[in-house]
């Protein structure tokens, strides 16, 4: 599956998120999302990871961007203000 590929087909509002922190989705990829979808926006977190946590800017600490994973750790705290914009916006529309 070509997620870019995949994206491209959507008809509707697109936001695309990706924690800076992410180990999984690279800056590559989003732009490679990003560049398949124009009319999408983009959001980049700062110090977040995969699943919208906070972790460490360096992304080369492997030992402590896998304690970033705790299931009992908050969302990353720019996430829903900017998830809540979002569907406003789509919603107004």
């Amino acid at each position: 599956i070509d997620p870019a590929a995949e994206i491209a087909r959507l008809k509707l509002p697109t936001l695309l998120v990706r924690g800076a922190s992410d180990i999984q989705v690279s800056a590559v990829d989003l732009d490679l999302l990003a560049r398949a979808r124009p009319d999408a926006r983009a959001l980049v977190i700062p110090e977040c990871n995969h699943v919208f946590k906070q972790a460490p800017a360096d992304i080369g600490d492997r030992q402590a961007q896998l304690k970033s994973y705790d299931p009992s750790a908050p969302l990353v705290s720019g996430l829903v203000p900017a998830l809540t914009e979002f569907i406003r916006s789509v919603k107004q529309k």
